[in-house]
């Protein structure tokens, strides 16, 4: 692991803000548990990231290189994954190199999606995965700009764009845990960077609400005029299911363990009552 020095650390993590850096995987840096990080090892990746991932890269279906480093993304890439620090080995020479530490570049992203941003409804449609993914592949599509929700309350269509995309408070507490605050001015959803899984439960203002994918991959909820407040909270599926059954199959064991040293005890009783019967002497 390399040390990168503090001075250089609090620079980075500034810089990064509520975002994310894009780590080369051959770099190992000491701040990479300081920051979020959009590189990873893609068997670990969920299949809705994976296959956002793949059609932004326009890759072939069943593409899988077992890699998803910032070497094979591209700008557009990482803008969408809210990306504004870029750490690599490689040389970006597109880009203008802001530092250096021994063999590792890093360079700053401009233009980068917000964290968190209410996106009017003039920029929203409603769209199925096969049709966001071809939108993905789409070098025309601009998915900062624009999002696709897999929500039947979304229009079916998108009206000429009349309002822009305005940022929202984002803040996480931990990670299983998301805060958002925005003040909407119309009707519209609120676009979150963050992986899409059946895991995370929304509360708006309060309520429960419904969270949606966007764009394939992201969390969007659903907002009215006036002030917001979002609280995700993440618990793992199937968590209770599992607990429970856990519970239930403990029980049972220890039910059969009871039973069968019971039975042991009572047959070992009743064969040392017939010893003495046996051994008893006879008139």
């Amino acid at each position: 692991v390399q040390v990168v020095p503090e001075p250089l650390a609090r620079e980075v993590v500034a810089a990064v803000g509520d975002g994310r850096a894009a780590i080369d995987l051959l770099s190992l840096l000491s701040i990479n548990r300081r920051i979020d990080d959009a590189s990873v090892f893609d068997s670990l990746i969920l299949a809705r990231s994976y296959r956002a991932m793949m059609a932004l890269k326009r890759a072939p279906t069943g593409y899988n290189n077992q890699w998803l480093s910032v070497n094979i993304m591209d700008s557009r890439m990482l803008r969408f994954c809210a990306v504004r620090v870029i750490a690599t080995l490689a040389a970006r020479p597109w880009m203008e190199l802001w530092r250096r530490l021994g063999p590792v570049n890093f360079y700053r992203l401009e233009g980068a999606a917000e964290r968190a941003a209410f996106v009017p409804m003039s920029r929203v449609m409603r769209g199925t995965p096969d049709e966001v993914d071809q939108a993905l592949r789409d070098p025309g599509f601009d998915p900062i700009g624009w999002i696709i929700v897999e929500d039947a309350a979304a229009p079916a269509a998108t009206q000429p764009a009349d309002a822009p995309i305005v940022p929202a408070r984002y803040s996480r507490p931990n990670s299983d845990r998301i805060v958002v605050e925005l003040e909407a001015p119309q009707t519209g959803y609120v676009r979150i960077v963050e992986a899409f899984d059946p895991g995370w439960r929304g509360r708006l203002n309060g309520r429960p609400t419904k969270i949606v994918p966007a764009n394939l991959m992201l969390m969007a909820v659903r907002v009215e005029p006036g002030w917001n407040r979002i609280e995700l909270q993440y618990h793992t599926p199937g968590l209770v299911a599992g607990c429970v059954g856990s519970a239930v199959g403990l029980a049972t064991l220890l039910g059969v363990a009871w039973w069968s040293v019971r039975r042991e005890g009572q047959a070992m009783i009743a064969q040392e009552l017939q010893h003495q019967r046996l051994d008893a002497p006879t008139q």
